[in-house]
């Protein structure tokens, strides 16, 4: 389906082109798309390991669908005033882990919490845990890059926190780094391992399933790609548009 290579550059946008250019950096807005629905895929897929883990239960925000299609034990898509209260409403909106689960803070207890103040919210959250959660798909040669930008991207998020009174836990460990082409990292089966102590069945059903999903979503990807080069701005078929027969 594809064309000659005729010059270094993605025939869809200015920057060069390749593999990795394919999978993970073409600015072209059905190609943005596909990387949005391909992430956004791999959180729910770890949010239902979540929903069986050690941290199962508690008060957990997830950017990764609208507010309205939110599973029923996420509390929002983006962080409440509740969680940073002194911080700049704008600044706030700007800070969107992939998940953020308040260890120890049950959706029950979440009523009477927001109606502490001063030494009473002080005391506690010195019993609670936030734990960020961040995933990012990134080809085998860059992922001390992925680490590096997904440490970075949050580094303002954990100093509000922190300033909040919050206790922060946001190890390397808790950055997923899935493969474009349907690999799996062995520190992400070992994150699910502690997630899941005992539970090897929901271990391998999660590895399975994120390997499966980015692996269509390569393949999503590239059959895009050439649809698009080859003049189709909608990105769909040409046999699926009204009035062009096959």
């Amino acid at each position: 389906m594809g064309q000659k290579c005729m010059t270094p550059t993605c025939p869809l946008c200015p920057n060069l082109d390749g593999t990795a250019h394919i999978l993970g950096e073409c600015s072209h807005p059905q190609m943005a798309a596909h990387r949005i629905s391909r992430h956004n895929g791999a959180v729910r897929i770890l949010h239902k390991a979540l929903l069986k883990s050690c941290l199962a239960g508690y008060v957990t925000i997830m950017d990764a669908t609208s507010k309205q299609d939110l599973p029923e034990d996420c509390e929002d898509t983006r962080i409440p005033e509740w969680v940073l209260p002194n911080t700049p409403t704008e600044l706030r909106k700007k800070l969107r882990p992939d998940m953020m689960v308040i260890k120890n803070l049950t959706p029950a207890e979440l009523t009477h919490f927001r109606t502490l103040t001063d030494q009473e919210r002080a005391a506690a959250q010195r019993r609670l845990e936030v734990h960020i959660l961040e995933i990012g798909y990134t080809s085998l040669t860059w992922l001390d890059d992925l680490f590096a930008e997904k440490a970075q991207q949050h580094a303002g998020l954990v100093k509000e926190l922190t300033q909040a009174g919050w206790r922060v836990v946001y190890p390397k460990e808790h950055i997923v780094a899935l493969g474009t082409a349907g690999h799996i990292r062995r520190e992400t089966e070992t994150l699910l391992k502690m997630w899941l102590p005992g539970d090897s069945a929901t271990v391998s059903s999660t590895l399975r399933k994120l390997s499966v999903h980015s692996a269509t979503k390569c393949n999503d990807h590239i059959i895009t790609r050439r649809i698009l080069e080859n003049g189709n701005k909608d990105g769909q078929p040409r046999s699926t548009q009204r009035g062009v027969k096959r």
